[in-house]
């Protein structure tokens, strides 16, 4: 069956821009995605991510203001194998790809602000592999689960980009209950008097 989701979390980001600016920072994420569980231990997942924004602003000796800034979102797509371990958890991993708008934007500003020379300034469509896993609690009689999970993101141009994330799911389903066999019904044994003594 079909199920739906939405998280949030804290993303890193960490690349260098040209000039020597490295960014390295964490920020906000946010998520939404689709899925579809084809059978108790295996399904499909999309959706869409941002990642947030990473950012390193600092003044030079000559009083000039570097600001550089880096912002990541797009779509993603996973196989997600899961495991339960008893009524209520489950572990899962994800494996698939992300396709998104990476964009790098570096500013020089003079003291008063009103000169701006752009140093780096870049907006590339780019596709990598992404991976991870997490555990899922579920209740409400297995309609709604809670997961923590970590996904990489395999980027050619970033050194480092992950998020450690939460997200609320709604199943449109429930697992089925186990089917438990009738005991068989014995036939009481007849008991013939043989000898007619009543006994």
């Amino acid at each position: 069956g079909f199920y739906l989701g939405a998280g949030a979390g804290q993303s890193t980001l960490k690349t260098d821009l040209n000039n020597g600016i490295e960014i390295d920072d964490d920020d906000t994420g946010y998520k939404a995605f689709l899925g579809y569980q084809f059978v108790p231990w295996l399904g499909l997942e999309a959706g869409y991510v941002e990642l947030g924004s990473g950012d390193n602003d600092r003044t030079l000796p000559n009083g000039n203001r570097i600001d550089g800034r880096l912002d990541v979102g797009g779509w993603e797509g996973y196989l997600v194998p899961s495991l339960p371990l008893g009524e209520h958890f489950e572990i899962f991993g994800k494996i698939g790809g992300f396709n998104g708008d990476i964009t790098a934007d570096g500013k020089i500003k003079d003291p008063s602000g009103s000169r701006i020379s752009k140093f780096d300034e870049s907006s590339d469509n780019e596709s990598m592999w992404a991976y991870g896993g997490g555990v899922a609690w579920n209740f409400g009689k297995g309609h709604w689960s809670l997961r923590a999970e970590y996904i990489n993101y395999d980027a050619d141009d970033v050194d480092d980009l992950y998020m450690v994330s939460g997200s609320l799911v709604y199943r449109f389903f429930s697992p089925k209950p186990a089917v438990v066999a009738a005991a068989p019904v014995v036939a009481a044994a007849e008991c013939l008097d043989g000898d007619g003594d009543g006994v």
